[in-house]
């Protein structure tokens, strides 16, 4: 269910660099759980209207939505978060595709060039300066594993 989504987000957001790909493979796996959910429920931090295969927040996913479905993104946004992150996960290729969105959107180009040279020191400006959220041993085994795999 989630190789042929994956690899037409990577295709979509020309996102080819194999260590590129290894950071958003390794937070996607991580942050659903090892993808068994596409709404916050791993890690337990809670939260309305956060997540997709990345745990990411409501404000990013209405501009994800808003990408998606310009046409349908104010009625949701009035019914909640929720509502709004709903949008997203109707296909997998949407909701697996919302971390390399973000990725390509959010994240700075020096952000990329890091990550490109497949160091621990890139992987962990993408996960404190993009992603914004702190380096511990969990994330840094997803990556060693995503970069074994690819």
């Amino acid at each position: 269910q989630a190789v042929a989504p994956i690899i037409t987000a990577f295709a979509k957001y020309e996102i080819t660099a194999l260590p590129e790909q290894s950071a958003i493979l390794s937070l996607i796996t991580l942050e659903s759980g090892d993808l068994a959910y596409n709404h916050n429920h791993f890690p337990e931090s809670g939260g309305l209207g956060q997540g997709k295969r990345n745990i990411q927040s409501p404000d990013s996913n209405e501009k994800y939505a808003t990408e998606l479905y310009p046409d349908e993104v104010a009625a949701a946004r009035t019914k909640g978060p929720d509502a709004v992150l709903e949008l997203v996960n109707t296909k997998d290729k949407y909701s697996f595709g919302s971390a390399m969105w973000f990725f390509t959107t959010q994240c700075d180009a020096d952000i990329r060039t890091g990550l490109q040279a497949g160091t621990e020191a890139g992987f962990n400006d993408y996960t404190v300066k993009c992603i914004g959220t702190t380096m511990d041993e969990g994330r840094m085994e997803y990556w060693k594993a995503a970069k074994a795999a690819l």
